[in-house]
């Protein structure tokens, strides 16, 4: 493990870890940070195994999406593991689900904007009725 981990340039923090927790890299697995584990499958893991990788942790979350582009990348991605849609169809739903993002970050910084300028309004208010 140690080759390993030195071959693919692990952190400082990971490696100490691995090496003091760890004899194998099972034990590696079912026991790291979540950010080393995304590490170790980006590098031990196949193109295809990555793809379903990145399904399953998006299909966690999948209750937390409000916007269908979201939930149709995933059905479209799925679709696309199974021979049942095109790198074509998955470029388009993935624009479309990147779209919806861009949008709701848009409209949380706005509604951040809005919050803070009405604070600050409400501050300078309180400071001169004081």
């Amino acid at each position: 493990m140690r080759k390993w981990l030195e071959q693919h340039n692990a952190c400082e923090d990971g490696y100490e870890w691995a090496v003091q927790n760890c004899s194998t890299m099972q034990e590696v697995w079912d026991t790291a940070k979540p950010e080393w584990l995304i590490w170790v499958a980006a590098l031990a893991l196949t193109g295809r195994e990555l793809h379903e990788f990145s399904l399953f942790c998006a299909e966690s979350v999948r209750h937390l999406m409000t916007d269908p582009r979201s939930t149709n990348a995933l059905d479209v991605k799925r679709k696309w593991l199974d021979g049942q849609a095109t790198d074509e169809e998955l470029a388009i739903a993935w624009s479309a689900a990147w779209s919806a993002a861009r949008s709701a970050v848009w409209s949380a910084a706005c509604s951040a904007a809005r919050s803070a300028a009405g604070a600050a309004q409400i501050d300078q208010l309180l400071t001169y009725f004081k």
